[in-house]
């Protein structure tokens, strides 16, 4: 009997197992996509050594043309999946600009596994001469070769027969027996919807196809039981030329909604059908077709029917929600629409724009609660980005989400608006409130991103940081394709004191949008941390450039400052001076460009001030960049003074 040795790799907790397609950690199989393990092999095989991106999108996908987000979106998932770094062990590290190196330690070890198929029995006692032949018999091959020989289509054919003659013999009908034969409908635990297919021949619809897509998502997002991706990750397949099978396994799910709106007047027609990409099945279809009213009811149906074709238990709660709501004005639709856009993109320009949008939404249809957390939501940012003074900015905020709240108790979006604003006073008595109302969204709706989102920042701020680091994870698998959900992945590890890994979230979510401030503002203070100047000046140039508002200003100033570029720094802060009609230049900032400085006795002093105007400033005291401050009896009454008691 030949023995083909088979190799096996090992690292940390996990096993990989080539010739199996498996991964396990501490012996459970981890299910992992086909290129998503494709590129872990590729990485694991290579350990130690840099893999340029060319030679890993080659290998994963020898005959076709892909970009790098395909490859990008990959190693984000191996990196959730491997909790890359969470016990202080990287495993996948990045090389800017150039490929990927897997760093963690890396056994290899040889299993040997018969070429037959035995049917063994499992002996403890040594075998002696006399019992060599019983053993033979117990041993010996059933005579089925190995894989990929002749017998599998022998055994097929027999098969065929034997199946045919005792469907005859026992007098079952051609259907029947297509049903024996028919494969078993696909296991289905996650989907994307894609944005719907605008057929009016009129692009200005546009708006009216998305909202209907937008509407399908926040319809199927409330069952719990299955992961849909959130609309952000799957609007930027708009247009897209991809296979469906490739978009699958970028967004690392199982299935995919697609369809069609036709609008005529008043009336709408919707063509909606659910398809298993990797098995290139089509699961089910319908039409739907009434006044345009009747929208949201239709993507209630189209709801249940999907959940109804994936075999989904609904509870009362979840069919409920699926009826729940009014008709909604199209108008008001494609103002959200638009809000949510420029909420997005974190910008205090594309913020002010945000506000607009949903201030028309609400125009239009001030019964459209959606349109009233939006407008919530705005306004708390831009008290956080100190664009609107975080008094003014609490009271607006606070009065649209009890709005939305009022039109719609269940409505995960405005619960989440509340929890927000509560976690900003860092009070010990809002604490437990604002966990609730996060708990509440998520009951309510578990694929709403945003909520994870805002938990998860909730809870690092509190140095709860394994909690945090799982719900990041978590609205990062929602909505991949958001830079500022990536970036704030690397905001939690930043707070638990983890930069090296901080400063590869960062870069990740710099992959994803080049152009994005945030992530290019911290990564300049990660950059100056660890010492490296000439990184740190070349990202706060980046973030300043995109926007120039006091939080990218000051930083900047501050790296300039602390690289010897004094006369640089200086002419940055009378820009930002000049500019105060656009932006409120608060304590709060004050006190944080001399905290970025090390100088204590400013940071101290604007603290003081920061305490008086905004109780938001509390909630930043965990902030590592205060740990230079933490030994001074000073900062440790104010500590004490300001902070929620345990």
């Amino acid at each position: 009997m030949s023995l083909t040795p088979q190799q096996i790799y090992e690292f940390g907790p996990f096993r990989l197992e080539p010739a199996e397609r498996r991964l396990l950690r501490h012996g459970q199989p981890i299910p992992l996509m086909p290129k998503v393990f494709d590129t872990l092999l590729c990485l694991v095989r290579s350990n130690g050594h840099l893999v340029e991106k060319d030679e890993l999108m080659t290998t994963v996908w020898p005959d076709t043309i892909v970009e790098e987000s395909s490859l990008t979106r990959n190693i984000s998932v191996l990196r959730g999946v491997l909790e890359d770094g969470s016990e202080g062990v990287p495993y996948i590290e990045t090389v800017p600009k150039a490929g990927y190196r897997f760093v963690a330690p890396v056994r290899e070890v040889w299993s040997e596994e018969p070429e037959l198929v035995l049917e063994r029995r499992v002996r403890a006692t040594v075998v002696t001469e006399e019992e060599e032949e019983s053993v033979e018999l117990e041993e010996r091959p059933l005579l089925l070769p190995a894989p990929g020989r002749r017998w599998r289509l022998r055994l097929g054919l027999a098969l065929a027969v034997v199946v045919v003659f005792l469907a005859v013999l026992l007098g079952v009908n051609r259907d029947r027996l297509g049903q024996w034969l028919r494969p078993g409908p696909p296991k289905i635990e996650s989907l994307a919807v894609l944005p719907l297919e605008n057929l009016t021949g009129n692009p200005e619809e546009d708006y009216f196809v998305d909202g209907v897509t937008d509407g399908l998502i926040t319809h199927l997002a409330k069952l719990r039981r299955l992961r849909v991706i959130s609309r952000t990750s799957a609007m930027s397949y708009k247009g897209t030329n991809k296979p469906l099978p490739e978009i699958a396994r970028e967004l690392n799910v199982d299935a995919v909604v697609t369809g069609t709106v036709v609008r005529s007047g008043d009336r709408v027609r919707i063509n909606v059908q659910l398809l298993h990409p990797s098995s290139d099945r089509h699961l089910w279809a319908e039409t739907y077709e009434g006044e345009i009213q009747d929208v949201w009811r239709f993507q209630g149906q189209v709801a249940r029917a999907v959940a109804d074709e994936i075999g989904l238990e609904l509870t009362a709660r979840e069919r409920a929600q699926l009826v729940a709501g009014h008709a909604v004005h199209p108008e008001a639709y494609a103002a959200f629409l638009r809000g949510r856009y420029f909420w997005n993109k974190r910008t205090l320009e594309a913020f002010r724009k945000a506000v607009e949008h949903f201030q028309q939404a609400v125009a239009h249809d001030p019964a459209f609660a959606p349109a009233h957390a939006g407008l919530a939501d705005t306004y708390a940012l831009l008290g956080v980005w100190s664009a609107l003074p975080m008094p003014e900015a609490k009271q607006k905020a606070e009065a649209a989400a009890r709005k939305a709240l009022e039109l719609d108790p269940t409505l995960a979006e405005a619960h989440t608006s509340i929890a927000f604003l509560m976690g900003l006073d860092c009070s010990a008595e809002e604490y437990p409130e604002a966990e609730k109302r996060y708990r509440r969204a998520l009951a309510l709706n578990p694929n709403y991103a945003t909520a994870h989102h805002w938990y998860a920042l909730f809870l690092s701020n509190q140095g709860r940081f394994d909690e945090a680091r799982a719900e990041i994870l978590r609205a990062r698998e929602l909505d991949p394709l958001s830079a500022i959900i990536q970036s704030d992945v690397g905001f939690v590890y930043y707070q638990a004191r983890q930069y090296d890994q901080a400063i590869l979230e960062y870069r990740e979510a710099l992959e994803l949008d080049p152009n994005f401030e945030v992530a290019h503002g911290i990564l300049a203070g990660l950059y100056l941390k660890k010492g490296m100047q000439a990184e740190a000046v070349a990202e706060a140039e980046k973030a300043y450039a995109h926007t120039e508002n006091a939080y990218t200003g000051g930083g900047l100033a501050c790296v300039y400052e602390r690289t010897g570029k004094s006369e640089r720094a200086q002419e940055i802060l009378r820009g930002i001076e000049k500019h105060r009609q656009r932006i409120v230049i608060t304590s709060r900032l004050r006190a944080g460009f001399h905290r970025c400085m090390e100088d204590k006795e400013q940071t101290l002093a604007w603290l003081e001030k920061a305490f008086e105007e905004d109780r938001a400033t509390v909630c930043e005291l965990n902030d590592p960049s205060y740990d230079f401050l933490r030994d001074d009896p000073r900062f440790q009454v104010l500590v004490r003074r300001h902070t929620p008691s345990p």
